[in-house]
């Protein structure tokens, strides 16, 4: 599994907080919190994606799975896109995508 880092800017105009871990594998995407002091829940599973073949199948702990086909997922990452203004950054050694 690829182990990433996910920064967030949680206020306008102020440094990215290291927020979660990202761990990525062919079929299987776990975000974690990261052990940034103000989580309550440092290092816990905050979601996890599994790549069925089908589509997807999207798991927060406590809930049971949302499964959604490939272009639900899509029209979903739109949806909510549209909905986000902080900047988010996804990081190995060097920036690998900024929104």
């Amino acid at each position: 599994m690829e182990k990433l880092q996910v920064y967030v800017e949680n206020s306008k105009n102020e440094p990215l907080d290291y927020d979660y871990d990202l761990e990525m594998g062919a079929c299987l995407i776990n975000l974690n919190f990261s052990d940034n002091p103000e989580w309550a829940s440092k290092g816990e599973n905050a979601l996890t994606i599994t790549d069925s073949g089908d589509g997807l199948s999207i798991k927060f702990p406590d809930r049971k799975a949302i499964n959604l086909l490939y272009s639900e997922a899509r029209e979903l990452f739109i949806a909510l896109s549209m909905n986000i203004d902080d900047k988010i950054e996804i990081r190995k050694s060097e920036i690998i995508k900024t929104f």
